[in-house]
């Protein structure tokens, strides 16, 4: 899940393009799960869409009437698929997934994706709840874990207390 953190700053991984200016992003984690995303104009990506590999695209999509098109001979109605918009805090549901999800995050180099990590996972927990717990005011939580803070160790140390989480350091070589 720290795979789409990544992505929003650009690093996209396991991915292929599927049609009409949208492309699939593989993720490998327990049962598997993809997220579609596509040009947005100038304004650059825009994640459409995602779902848990295995389960039919109809529950996350859904079809409109948009013109027609005439193919051999006869004239075929044209759906244009529409997605909802993905939100990483709907996937974060155990205790097990959090922990890799910010385990993951903390292994890119991006600090930004740590920390945006970390606000999807105080918004699938409860953003008024985690603040309360880690002693910070809602809006304060809210601005803390936006894109572009530079949050202090000491907040985000107490936002991982309040999650029920901690840092756990690991030697990257065995000597």
């Amino acid at each position: 899940m720290a795979r789409l953190a990544s992505a929003t700053f650009g690093n996209f991984g396991d991915c292929k393009p599927v049609g009409e200016g949208v492309s699939e992003m593989r993720i490998h984690v327990g049962a598997g799960y993809r997220v579609y995303y596509g040009a947005n104009g100038n304004d650059g990506l825009r994640f459409a869409g995602g779902r848990r590999k295995g389960i039919s695209s109809e529950r996350y999509c859904e079809g409109e009437e948009d013109g027609s098109r005439t193919q051999k001979g006869e004239t075929m109605r044209k759906k244009k698929t529409t997605y909802k918009p993905f939100d990483a805090a709907a996937y974060l549901d155990n205790d097990k997934v959090i922990a890799e999800y910010l385990s993951a995050a903390a292994e890119d180099p991006n600090p930004e994706v740590f920390v945006a990590a970390l606000g999807d996972v105080a918004k699938a927990r409860g953003m008024a709840q985690i603040a309360k717990d880690a002693g910070l005011g809602r809006e304060s939580l809210y601005k803390t874990l936006s894109a572009g803070a530079h949050p202090r160790f000491e907040t985000i140390n107490s936002v991982l207390h309040a999650l029920g989480v901690k840092f756990a350091v690991v030697a990257e070589h065995e000597s």
